[in-house]
């Protein structure tokens, strides 16, 4: 594959996989729904499977390496007890996963709900997210599991360069090389040195509402793809902040 191009789905390879991975569903009879587009050359799509019931296909390129270890990692979270979507087939060859249907519901979509039960699911997320960060790192080493490299100088000041174009600049139309040449770059420098130098542990590096979605009224973790050994810290303002 050409770097940047992306497939368009084999939509007829596609059912035919999944009628071979779901016993006794019948290629001619499963319908597939688009999701709205999530980004990160990872699309969804919502398998309607008669009476099987209702499944999500993800399609994946590699034009970008964290696409590669989603599966991995998606296991690994769940021999340690973090929810997250399972994994019913996957075939890395043709980059086609199928997973459980977790519905449509989220911690964002709750803004209007009680307050009383948003509490009680971002309490929850949380106990979840202590529960990765406090995974032995020797442990995880020891298993192999494949991530994008750590949290590093060079990585925060891609994030932070990134919140400077894409909402200082384009959304708030302030100019933000001005800004980095007094205080503002130096306090940048020193969050980064004070993040660096925490205790790490594994951090999901995308927690966000949009990312946590609700099963049978408990939190489930998705977009895990990106998790890394980091400051937890980070996590936790991606969630709360």
């Amino acid at each position: 594959q050409r770097s940047g191009q992306k497939d368009s789905l084999p939509e007829e390879a596609a059912r035919e996989w999944i009628a071979q991975v779901l016993p006794a569903a019948d290629a001619t009879v499963i319908g597939l729904e688009p999701f709205a587009a999530r980004g990160s050359d990872r699309a969804y799509w919502r398998v309607r499977a008669g009476d099987r019931g209702s499944f999500v296909f993800m399609h994946y390129e590699l034009s970008r390496r964290e696409n590669a270890v989603w599966e991995p990692i998606g296991r690994f979270l769940a021999t340690i007890g973090i929810p997250v979507p399972r994994i019913l087939a996957a075939d890395s060859d043709r980059r086609f996963v199928l997973l459980e249907d977790l519905g449509n519901r989220s911690l964002e979509s709750l803004a209007k709900e009680s307050g009383d039960e948003r509490i009680r699911l971002y309490a929850e997320t949380l106990r979840i997210a202590h529960r990765l960060h406090s995974f032995p790192l020797e442990e995880f080493r020891r298993r192999g599991v494949p991530t994008m490299e750590g949290f590093s100088p060079e990585l925060y000041r891609w994030e932070q360069d990134y919140f400077l174009e894409n909402f200082v600049r384009d959304v708030c139309g302030i100019d933000a090389a001005d800004l980095l040449r007094g205080a503002l770059g130096d306090e940048l420098r020193d969050l980064s040195d004070a993040l660096l130098a925490g205790p790490p542990g594994l951090v999901h590096r995308d927690l966000q509402s949009q990312n946590v979605m609700i099963r049978s009224g408990s939190p489930v973790l998705i977009d895990f793809q990106g998790m890394r050994i980091g400051n937890p810290l980070y996590d936790l303002g991606s969630l709360l902040c």
